[in-house]
């Protein structure tokens, strides 16, 4: 019990002088010893997963040369299947073109054939009226006609129809009459200006001023025509229209008895509002009319009839 107590008050004693006592260094030990393996453990892992870290950028370099070897790989086989698409395109564009000529070549040669059946009809009819002593009208082809207008003259500024030999036997008005024991033909054969004029239709559209109230501009003819230049004009209605010869459905050829004028600025309304140099409204020689329409139906172009 002495014993006991006597160490007690030696540990206090060194406690209080601050003397480090044998138990304490040996715990102290231990403690810096568990320290310092959990410092080396942990050295370890860290340089595990620096291997592990080093490992997978490698391999990501690796993987990242595949990839731009596969990609030069992959655009030079795109380059080459283009050049293969396009030259595949061309040689199919190539045949098309043939085979559309051979088309065209086809259907004129049909025409041919068609015009010398018939005029091989017309023979053997005439043959046949001429056995009975009945007159019968001789046979012109078109391209007789054709032969017979390049030994005409014409004056300055006139030239004869150039259109294929169907669109100009639309353009041909026959006058046939019998003169004793002739049979007289007679055709009447426009001559063409070397100016080309483009048709436009002049179509007022409204245009909405106040709630309701919407101004739109008077025409005073359908359709107006104009010179490539815009220099030359003329306007003609729907019955001057209807007059004209139509040798297809792009160009009608007119008779001249329409005025062509001559364009100044401001000084016609319709040529002025669709002339190219027109920048502001020509009011002061176009007549503007007031409509006020409670309800309004906008329809496209290409729905209408016109």
């Amino acid at each position: 019990m002495k014993c006991e107590i006597l160490d007690l008050r030696g540990d206090i004693l060194k406690f209080s002088l601050g003397i480090l006592t044998q138990s304490n260094a040996q715990k102290y030990t231990q403690y810096i010893q568990k320290l310092e393996d959990e410092q080396l453990s942990f050295l370890c892992i860290s340089q595990e997963q620096m291997i592990v870290l080093k490992s997978a950028i490698t391999s990501f370099n690796i993987t990242m040369q595949k990839v731009n070897r596969n990609e030069k790989v992959l655009v030079e086989n795109l380059q080459r299947l283009n050049k293969i698409v396009v030259n595949e395109i061309n040689r199919m564009q190539t045949q098309l073109d043939s085979v559309l000529i051979l088309n065209e070549n086809t259907q004129q040669v049909q025409r041919g054939l068609d015009e010398c059946q018939h005029t091989f009809e017309i023979l053997v009819d005439v043959f046949l009226h001429a056995q009975v002593g009945v007159i019968q009208p001789q046979p012109i082809t078109i391209a007789k006609i054709k032969d017979m207008m390049k030994e005409e003259s014409l004056s300055d500024g006139l030239d004869l129809p150039s259109f294929p030999s169907l669109e100009l036997s639309r353009l041909i008005t026959p006058i046939i009459f019998s003169q004793k024991s002739y049979l007289v033909y007679i055709l009447q054969i426009p001559l063409l200006q070397s100016t080309v004029y483009q048709l436009c239709k002049l179509q007022p559209f409204s245009i909405k001023q106040h709630e309701n109230v919407f101004a739109y501009t008077e025409t005073k003819k359908d359709f107006i025509f104009v010179d490539a230049m815009w220099h030359k004009y003329g306007k003609m209605n729907y019955q001057e229209l209807q007059a004209c010869l139509l040798p297809n459905e792009f160009n009608y050829v007119c008779q001249e008895t329409l005025p062509i004028l001559t364009f100044f600025p401001n000084e016609d309304c319709e040529v002025t509002l669709i002339h190219p140099s027109t920048i502001s409204f020509p009011g002061h020689v176009c007549v503007q009319g007031l409509l006020n329409l409670e309800y309004t139906y906008w329809i496209p172009l290409h729905l209408s009839n016109e």
